[in-house]
């Protein structure tokens, strides 16, 4: 009898523990996802209606999964109140357990360009980050 209710308890802990797994992976794919689309959206924002940026995140921000509409609420914060913007947001995205540190730095140096250049380059660059 005891030898079946630990069998229940452990198929119960592996069971859990293959979900908690599965849920954290599905949020890095969400979040990638969602980044791929923000990269086709700012495309089409920068290229074809030349909205500013702030305004083109607010309206993306709010179709986008929680986990990167909190990396772009990062973005936004650190955008205004920084003046070492890569460093602060950097240490802003540190707090993101989903992200490598390799992931962090190529999305720091993404958002650290945005803005920062022509039309053009900035859809380049865009399109170079999206590989």
């Amino acid at each position: 009898m005891i030898k079946i209710l630990l069998l229940c308890i452990l198929c119960s802990l592996i069971i859990f523990i293959a979900y908690k797994i599965s849920a954290y992976y599905k949020q890095r794919q969400m979040l990638f996802e969602n980044l791929c689309e923000f990269c086709n959206y700012m495309q089409t924002e920068i290229g074809f209606l030349k909205t500013d940026i702030t305004a083109s995140i607010d309206k993306f921000n709010n179709c986008s999964s929680k986990d990167f509409s909190k990396v772009l609420k990062l973005y936004l914060t650190t955008l205004k109140q920084s003046q070492n913007f890569y460093d602060d947001f950097m240490e802003s995205l540190s707090k993101l357990n989903l992200l490598k540190t390799n992931e962090k730095e190529k999305i720091c140096s993404f958002f650290d360009s945005l803005g920062k250049s022509s039309q053009q380059e900035q859809i380049a660059q865009i399109e170079n980050f999206k590989k």
